[in-house]
């Protein structure tokens, strides 16, 4: 996710120089020859497996497949049911696109609002259009460590870890928002710096729920991962849409205040949905015959821990006993 990012902080400034240069269409030419030549690559280096790749070392393909709980080749059936009904799946779906909604709406309709309410030429328009970005990559990676450095401490179960960053992510966003949408006049630093801090909280909800793919269904992280990026691109075209029909009618500040007071309800909704129903522990349709073995084993290997203690706790009794009896013996 932080490449995300990292490509607004590139690309803003980057079309707006060429807009301003060579004119809009070489902003899709040129940009556009970047993305054929990482497909290329993607399809030279890119494997369906970790035992598949050709040049992964060991030591980095066993890390992966114990870390997924696949330590053989499996194919699993995708328990689709079950995985539909299940809230803790239906809170990353919602939680996704609820955070993305700020995401998207920036993303399209940024430069839009910098140019027709905030007044900046094309130039400006692209270097503070890439400012959200920035500063939403870096609140992502210090989130992520801050998270991992929580969870290495063991000072709160996991889940309250990830349900702290969703709360405080979204509340930000839905804090700036409606500090947007009552921003009286056309203040542009204040604004500039509100667009800022909403994808910076929009940054800690990365520590939150999106992490939790891989720690509660390690082996459909993949499926589940793919439903909520799925839910997760929707405000890309609903976002652009909702501005269209509210500016059609409305291009006045009023007409954006709209604008910003339904990001904030449908970022207020998620992180409530998110946060109730999200968890960490490993969802019981998500383990395989490896788990139920190895659960198995553990008590088998625990019980029989519990025999060779009692076993050796009575031999150790029986021992003293007899000393006992020919210290008794030696005195008589």
């Amino acid at each position: 996710y932080t490449a995300l990012s990292l490509g607004g902080v590139i690309n803003f400034p980057l079309a707006s120089s060429l807009a301003a240069e060579f004119g809009w269409p070489a902003v899709f030419y040129i940009p556009g020859s970047f993305v054929a030549a990482w497909l290329v690559a993607w399809v030279l280096l890119a494997y369906d497996s970790p035992a598949k790749h050709p040049r992964i070392l060991e030591k980095e393909q066993k890390y992966i497949e114990d870390g997924i709980g696949m330590k053989s080749q499996q194919k699993l059936p995708i328990p689709w049911t079950k995985l539909f009904t299940s809230l803790p799946v239906w809170a990353l779906i919602v939680g996704q696109f609820s955070s993305l909604w700020g995401t998207y709406l920036l993303l399209t309709q940024l430069p839009n609002y910098m140019k027709n309410v905030l007044g900046f030429n094309i130039r400006t328009n692209g270097l503070l259009s890439a400012l959200p970005p920035l500063l939403a990559m870096i609140s992502m990676m210090l989130s992520s460590f801050l998270a991992d450095c929580l969870i290495k401490r063991k000072t709160m179960p996991k889940v309250w870890i990830r349900r702290s960053f969703v709360i405080t992510g979204f509340t930000g966003m839905v804090i700036c928002g409606i500090v947007l949408a009552n921003l009286g006049g056309c203040d542009p630093a204040a604004a500039v710096t509100l667009f800022c801090l909403l994808q910076a909280f929009s940054g800690l909800t990365n520590a939150g729920f999106r992490a939790v793919h891989v720690e509660f269904a390690p082996r459909f992280s993949g499926v589940t991962f793919s439903l909520a990026n799925t839910a997760g691109t929707l405000p890309g075209i609903f976002a652009p849409l909702l501005v269209g029909v509210v500016i059609e009618n409305d291009s006045t500040i009023a007409g954006w205040s709209k604008i910003f007071y339904i990001g904030a309800a449908i970022q207020g909704l998620g992180c409530i949905f998110t946060a109730v129903f999200m968890r960490t522990d490993v969802q019981p349709w998500a383990r395989g015959k490896d788990d139920e073995d190895s659960k198995i084993s553990s008590k088998s290997n625990g019980h029989a821990e519990y025999k060779d203690a009692l076993a050796a706790k009575g031999n150790a009794g029986i021992a003293e006993e007899n000393a006992l009896m020919l210290k008794t013996e030696g005195l008589a």
